[in-house]
């Protein structure tokens, strides 16, 4: 954590800053996620937790936002700050908003390790069955969908055709 930290620091000396502009617009910014959760496995907890409650103001003042993104901002956010039940909520949104990325849109065999390993962005409520029950709802949908269109498409083989050998 003080290597990943280090790294932080050393890409962007503000990474608490919490909030970019992209294309003028505001986002939270997932490298003020990430040192938050550095900070926090490093026992700084309180510097931790400024940065949760800065993401959680900038999230909530991005209201216009449609869509998933802000829910699942402030899913990892609550999460984070040791709000369950908050957090659930946040990811109930986000899902009813669109949220169905468990892998990457850049690999189809990747996955996101915030969802997969107990020591990503939720690990808070990595053990929570609710959780386990969220990553599988999204997972079979995940499934039904490949196979929907590799059904019309044929497009898996192809996929894993150009894909590099592991």
């Amino acid at each position: 954590n003080d290597a990943a930290y280090q790294v932080l620091l050393d890409h962007d000396p503000d990474v608490g800053a919490v909030v970019r502009l992209v294309g003028g617009v505001g986002v939270v910014d997932h490298a003020a996620f990430i040192a938050a959760i550095a900070l926090a496995r490093m026992g700084r907890k309180d510097e931790a937790a400024d940065i949760w409650k800065r993401s959680l103001a900038a999230t909530e003042a991005e209201t216009e936002e449609e869509g998933w993104a802000p829910h699942m901002a402030r899913g990892i956010i609550h999460a984070n700050l040791g709000d369950a039940a908050k957090a659930f909520a946040e990811l109930d949104a986000a899902y009813k908003g669109g949220f169905r990325f468990l892998y990457s849109y850049r690999c189809i065999t990747c996955v996101d390790p915030a969802f997969f390993d107990r020591n990503g962005f939720f690990q808070p409520i990595f053990d929570d069955p609710r959780f386990a029950a969220y990553v599988a709802r999204i997972g079979k949908e995940n499934a039904e969908t490949l196979q929907r269109l590799d059904k019309k498409y044929a497009f898996l083989e192809r996929i894993r055709a150009d894909m590099p050998a592991e």
